[in-house]
Parts: structure tokens; sequence; C-alpha cells
């Protein structure tokens, strides 16, 4: 929007926010998670997301007004934070849609991000992390330089893991909240033994078909039927 000055020159005026971004802003200040210490347990997640969709990346990033935070990285390192437009994160949040996926973004019609186009990123696909409330607080991501497929149920699979985050993350907000930090690094101590657990099988699995694109459905049943294991520790 423009403003003519008192010169008559026009002068750019800033763009009022909308009730709806304002409340998944609060939302997602109310986790606690911008500018925070990296934690095992999301590291343990990227890591093992990466590994199971035969990616180089996969990163919990979180979508503020003036920046992208990067809670967990895999394969690339989480680095400062970037400005809004530099991320497609941020674009998965505007669209709101369960899963985004560009097989290929040189066919995009929106323009590739610099930094992006820098670091030679082909294929990108990102689960929305969705509070309990319906807010988009960012995304579980996974990116890599080459073109490739991702089938309807490695993105439900992503999703799966994708809820995990946000399970944890309510969880972990809930304990925080009551002033009861050493509960939740008890909680947090369980579920990272619980992932590592329930994944042994998984990873044995994926060791037999170790690059197969897309990754095969034996497998990624027994991710999500795993996973259902590790929520339920979250939420003791």
């Amino acid at each position: 929007l423009f403003h003519p000055s008192s010169s008559n020159q026009l002068v750019l005026m800033p763009v009022p926010m909308s009730d709806s971004e304002y409340q998944r802003l609060e939302t997602l200040q109310s986790f606690d998670v911008l500018d925070s210490a990296q934690e095992k347990l999301f590291d343990d997640i990227t890591e093992l997301t990466a590994y199971l969709f035969n990616v180089p990346v996969a990163r919990i990033a979180f979508v503020a007004g003036e920046q992208v935070w990067h809670l967990a990285s895999t394969g690339m390192g989480a680095g400062d934070p970037l400005p809004p437009e530099q991320s497609i994160c941020t674009r998965a949040v505007r669209r709101a849609e369960p899963v985004l996926v560009y097989e290929d973004l040189r066919e995009d019609q929106e323009p590739v991000p610099d930094l992006m186009q820098e670091r030679e990123v082909i294929f990108y696909a990102a689960a929305l992390l969705s509070s309990s409330s319906g807010h988009a607080l960012g995304t579980l991501c996974v990116a890599g330089s080459e073109l490739r497929t991702f089938s309807p149920n490695e993105q439900e699979v992503l999703l799966c893991i994708a809820r995990l985050v946000v399970v944890a993350l309510e969880r972990r907000r809930k304990l925080r909240a009551s002033h009861s930090p050493e509960a939740w690094e008890q909680v947090r101590a369980n579920v990272e033994t619980s992932l590592a657990q329930q994944m042994v099988l998984v990873r044995y699995l994926k060791a037999r078909t170790p690059d197969t694109i897309p990754v095969p459905q034996e497998v990624l049943d027994l991710v999500c039927s795993r996973l259902e294991d590790v929520m339920r520790v979250a939420e003791q």
C-alpha cells in the first residue's frame, strides 16, 4: 500500500498483519523454539528422515515473521536464520497444504530463491508442522540436488514423522509451562530411546534396499506403525 506524503511523494506503508497470521505467530511464539538450542531428539528425527527417503538434506524449520529458524538440520548446517524470501518453507506455510512437493523446482512458475539456486536444490518436499489448534508452525522438509519422484505413500510417511515432531513440541511446551523442565528432559530421553529402539528394524529393512526410490511399501508401513509407538511415549 502507498500513502501520499506531505511532499506529494508516494511512501510505502506497511501492510497490516491479518488476524490469522497474528494468531499463527502467537502460537509459534508459545513453543519457545525460535533461536533455541538444538536438541538431540529433533536431530535424530531429521537424520532418520534423510536416511529413510534417500535424500542428503532434512530440516525442521519454523517460519516466523522475519526469519526462518531451523531447530534441527541434517546434511546442511542449520546456520543463521534465513530471510523468509530465501526459504521455500515460507511458501509451504503460506499455501497450508499438508504436503508440498517439487520434484523439479526448475519447472515451477514461482522463482526459486537465490540461496536454493546457489545450493543447487532441485527436489524439495515439506510436510506442515501444524499445532493442535490448526496453526502452521513450519515444516519438516527434505531436499536434494537431483530430480526424484515422491510418491503419495512417501508423502503420507513424511506427514507421519511431522506429527511426531509436533507431538514432542506440544509435550515440551506443556511441561515447560508447568515449570517442570526436568520432566521434559526425562520425557525427551524416553522418546529418544524409544525412537532408537523402534527404528532398528526399519533401518535393517531399509539397508536391504538402500537406494530404492520410491521407498518400498513394507518399509513405509513399518515406519508409520513404529512412529505411533514413539508418539505414545511422548504423550505419557
